[in-house]
């Protein structure tokens, strides 16, 4: 079996992540905590193996400028760094088969933050809510309203969020309207989240239930908005942050080949200087091959991307193989890839680096 170039396992970890967005240079992606009870430390280089969360998909967690854990999400729940579950007597919108079950933007103006959580697929009238995650001295101490405010019904599983350049007090959020078939901006300032109004069509052809899952991801610069349509392509999108409007360059690139045939397009990253950007695919079902691949996305047209198609890691078929999911750049600068093992030994994970 080939795994991917330069990768190891960290941990045995069940390792589906989605991490909070902001300013690896400021240290809030330090701690990273994900799957079950799983994590990882990257002030220290050490494992977490105690943390309090148990999912297979979506998650976030946020730390301070100095790099200390203040809480963590799966999109359901909320715990304070002591591990300690804060959400008692209510879930949030999120579901653990969520691909972006919920994510942690800051509340501009405040300690505290937004928790924007959304539901599965499957759900009836699946929602995109966000809830505000009270901190007192570092630490999460509540989250409220418990019924959360709607921002979406009958949304996709996917989110993504970008800060204003010109306006430290405004982070744009992207969510993704299914009944309306299109993506949608969101401003989160300090008296909450609410709609802009502004609006660009999906590209889906299929607007079927599977097509729901996948990622939405902004590149580093927040100017390419990336979407995961699960059964079919990748969409890329310009995006003005300064204005929180699309720019109207729109185009998708198809993943598959016969290298990677009939595969379902899921994460993804862009590279640090924004040229490359990381999918993974899974196969059909638990049998068929698992795919990671790069393309260029420095010239933004259709062919030209395509033709730079590169597959760096192939699961094989059979039984027993390693499965790549979510992708994340962590803050020493590499990607990491969350690997989930097929078959014997069931259930052992861990993280790959490209």
């Amino acid at each position: 079996m080939r795994l991917p170039q330069k990768t190891y396992f960290l941990a045995l970890l069940s390792s589906f992540m989605l991490l909070s967005l902001f300013a690896q240079s400021q240290n809030h992606d330090n701690v990273w905590i994900f799957g079950t009870n799983g994590g990882y430390d990257w002030n220290t280089n050490t494992v977490i193996s105690n943390s309090a969360i148990n999912t297979s998909e979506g998650c976030a967690s946020i730390s301070d400028a100095s790099g200390n854990l203040i809480f963590y999400t799966d999109g359901i729940n909320a715990w304070n760094s002591n591990h300690v579950l804060v959400t008692t007597g209510f879930n949030m919108t999120g579901n653990p088969s969520s691909t972006q079950s919920g994510i942690i933007i800051p509340k501009p103006g405040s300690a505290n933050y937004y928790i924007v959580s959304v539901d599965f697929a499957g759900a009836t009238n699946s929602r995109m809510a966000w809830y505000e995650a009270g901190i007192t001295g570092g630490m999460l101490t509540s989250v409220f309203p418990a019924p959360g405010t709607t921002m979406l019904t009958n949304s996709a599983e996917k989110v993504a969020a970008v800060r204003k350049p010109c306006d430290p007090d405004t982070v744009w959020i992207i969510g993704h309207n299914y009944t309306l078939q299109r993506y949608e901006v969101f401003a989160a300032t300090n008296a909450g989240i609410s709609p802009t109004g502004a609006s660009i069509p999906d590209l889906a052809i299929n607007h079927s239930l599977r097509n729901k899952l996948g990622t939405l991801r902004f590149n580093h610069q927040g100017n390419i908005l990336a979407s995961a349509i699960f059964d079919e392509h990748v969409e890329l999108m310009g995006f003005n942050p300064n204005t929180g409007q699309f720019t109207g360059l729109q185009l998708k690139f198809e993943v598959n080949n016969a290298q990677s045939p009939d595969k379902e397009v899921y994460g993804l990253e862009f590279s640090p200087n924004d040229r490359i950007i990381y999918v993974s695919q899974w196969g059909s079902n638990t049998i068929t091959n698992n795919a990671l691949l790069q393309f260029n996305v420095s010239n933004l047209t259709e062919p030209i991307i395509e033709a730079s198609r590169q597959l760096l890691y192939s699961s094989g078929s059979g039984a027993n193989h390693i499965d790549a999911a979510q992708i994340q750049l962590a803050p020493d600068g590499n990607i990491y890839v969350a690997l989930r093992r097929i078959g014997t030994p069931s259930g052992t994970s861990g993280l790959g680096r490209i």
